[in-house]
């Protein structure tokens, strides 16, 4: 018999992740909901504000989460992460332009949907 497998953190880190991120999205949608709910003025289910809380608590735990084991995820691939960002002569990296394009687009994005929704 061969030995038992090591425990892969960087795959469970990974997994995770992908979870935290389909829980935020799934969470954050149900939120929505039911504040469409609330603006309505329907008569709504006693236990309805239970789920409420219980879904905002899971929406903000899970985003906890996620930016913890996104910081982890970053020191456990930190050599892969420099090799990306390494630039070769005085070719700028093409990959690190379109990420940084992608966080100041979402940045700026969202602003202006806080700004507009208020």
């Amino acid at each position: 018999m061969g030995s038992p497998k090591k425990f892969d953190t960087r795959a469970f880190i990974s997994i995770s992740m992908f979870i935290f991120i389909v829980t935020l999205a799934a969470t954050g949608l149900v939120i929505e909901i039911l504040d469409t709910i609330e603006d309505m003025n329907i008569t709504i289910p006693s236990y309805l504000p239970f789920v409420a809380s219980f879904v905002t608590t899971t929406h903000v735990l899970s985003g906890i989460l996620l930016a913890g084991f996104t910081v982890v995820h970053m020191i456990k691939n930190h050599r892969v992460l420099r090799n990306y960002l390494k630039m070769k002569s005085s070719e700028i990296n093409k990959e690190a332009i379109l990420s940084l394009f992608w966080v100041v687009f979402l940045a700026i994005s969202s602003g202006l949907i806080a700004f507009i929704w208020d």
